[in-house]
């Protein structure tokens, strides 16, 4: 998929995210996180997601420098998705309703 990027700690690429325009958002099954659908991600002209590791999720310091925490609107017997499963939701939501490789359109 173009314009997707897998980032580690180290790399230098990270902190350019950080510094420009485009919202850091990160994935948390965090209660105070505002649901996926609500933030739109595919209205955003880019946006950049934070995945945490399946068990620990995100650390603390990842969740601070993060614009905003959303998470994936679920059942209420169900707390948490794999890592590889939110990832798709999360990169579908980014990328629904964009026909043009942009921000979709209404």
């Amino acid at each position: 998929m173009p314009g997707f990027r897998t980032l580690s700690k180290r790399d230098p690429y990270r902190e350019r995210v950080r510094r420009s325009a485009v919202p850091l958002l990160a994935l948390t099954p965090d209660a105070r996180a505002v649901p996926l659908d609500e933030v739109a991600p595919h209205r955003m002209e880019r946006a950049a997601l934070m995945l945490g590791a399946e068990g620990d999720g995100l650390s603390r310091r990842a969740l601070d420098a993060a614009d905003t925490w959303v998470r994936i609107p679920m059942a209420h017997d169900v707390d948490s998705l794999n890592v590889g499963a939110a990832a798709a939701v999360a990169f579908y939501a980014v990328t629904a309703g964009r026909g043009d490789g942009g921000p979709a359109e209404g």
